[in-house]
Order: structure tokens, then sequence, then C-alpha cells
């Protein structure tokens, strides 16, 4: 507890880092990034990108982790959870939980981060691009 603030500070320098250095990238992409609600004090130790398709979540961790940086999906939809389905059976979409769980990466955040790190991290993030996923649509069984 003694380091609460210096711990706070560092991972909101870091979360700023990324807010300034992935504003144009993100945007030009179509990737969603965290917004704060006015009023909010968060305890600044997440930074996601809420990429626009789903079929991109795995090339792009893939792509970060190629470069030694450690990232992950976010979460389990709850309705997809064992305990949730032995639960509540009858409840099968949350479609909305769902398509934000296919599309969420985290980026690394924590109060040991250096501006070697970030920077390494940007530079990183900044050079991916989604490839066309050429899945725009299901193709049907054809019969004979």
């Amino acid at each position: 507890l003694e380091e609460h603030e210096s711990i706070l500070q560092r991972r909101r320098r870091a979360y700023d880092w990324y807010e300034a250095e992935l504003k144009h990238w993100s945007a030009e992409l179509g990737i969603a990034t965290p917004t704060v609600p006015a009023g909010c004090e968060p305890a600044w130790h997440l930074y996601y990108l809420l990429l626009e398709d789903a079929a991109h979540q795995a090339p792009f961790i893939e792509h970060l982790r190629g470069s030694r940086i450690g990232s992950a999906f976010h979460y389990l939809p709850l309705n997809q959870s064992p305990y949730s389905r032995r639960q509540w059976p009858d409840v099968h979409d949350c479609p909305v939980a769902e398509s934000a769980a296919s599309r969420l990466v985290r980026l690394p955040l924590h109060a040991e981060l250096s501006d070697t790190d970030l920077e390494h991290i940007v530079g990183v993030v900044r050079a991916w691009r989604p490839q066309a996923t050429g899945r725009s649509f299901v193709p049907c069984a054809l019969s004979s």
C-alpha cells in the first residue's frame, strides 16, 4: 500500500503513452481503444484494443508474440463458462459479450514498463495490418 500512488502513476503513464501513440493508427484501422467516463478514476491496469473483425484476434496476438510481446484475449463470456452453462442451460447467446470477447486484445500494462518497452510495443503494434480474411460469407454445401 505504501507504493499505491506510485504504481498508479506509472501505470497511468503507460496507459497515456498507448493512448497518444496508438490514436491515429487505431482510428485508421477502425480499432476501438478504451474510454474513461468523465468523473471516473480507474486503476489503470488495463489497455485493450477492440479489433474490427474476430478473425484478426489470433493473428494479432501471434504478431505480438513474434516480437516477444505477451498479450492475450481478455475474457470468456460468462454464458460460455462451464458454471453458467450448468446453472443456466437455457441461456445460449449473448451476442454483444461474445463479439467483444472475440475481438478484444490486451496490451501489456504494468508499473515496470520502461520507455524502451513502450516504444517497442507501440512500434510492433503499429506495424500490424489486418489481412483480408476471405471469410465474408460461408459457402453452402452444393449438391451434385
